[in-house]
Formats: C-alpha cells, sequence, structure tokens
C-alpha cells in the first residue's frame, strides 16, 4: 500500500501493524507510532516533525534526507546528547 502526498497530520497509529507500508511526500507531523509494529515500510520525502513513539519506527527505511533534517530526535531516541559546535 502506497499513500502518495497525504495530508496526515496527527493521524493515530497507535498499536497498529503496519507491513509494505510506503509514505512518499506524506506530512506525518505529529503522528503518533507509539506501540506500532512496523515491517518493510519506508517513509520518503515526508514531514516527520513531532513524532509520538519515534523508537517504534524500527522496521522503516527513511530516505537520507529524512534522517539528516532529524537527526536530532533519532539521537533523542537512543539517549545520545548532541554536543554543540566548538
Amino acid at each position: 500500500m502506497t499513500f502518495e502526498d497525504c495530508l496526515m497530520t496527527e493521524t493515530s497509529f497507535l498499536d497498529a501493524r503496519l507491513e509494505h507500508v510506503r509514505f512518499h511526500d506524506c506530512d506525518l507531523s505529529r503522528a503518533d507510532f507509539r506501540g506500532a509494529t512496523l515491517r518493510g515500510c519506508e517513509l520518503r520525502r515526508s514531514d516527520l516533525t513531532d513524532l509520538e513513539g519515534v523508537t517504534h519506527l524500527r522496521g522503516a527505511a527513511i530516505d537520507w534526507p529524512g534522517i539528516v533534517t532529524k537527526a536530532d530526535v533519532w539521537a533523542a531516541a537512543l539517549g545520545i546528547n548532541v554536543l554543540d559546535s566548538d
């Protein structure tokens, strides 16, 4: 299943089982993935601002720009402190 160019702001995926779902160019800002299980899912060019339950994205593939622009979120989810550049 592919969602393309969809407005999915504040969508609840609470405890959802998502398999082989693709989100391309979707606005997933403030979506809730708490308790979700993802397998073979893809997030490309999607807005991932202020997600709930980011640790439940395990099993998803995210495009490189999505990883880089949200590096602070991924670091926080892993318990990594980000240092200021000096």
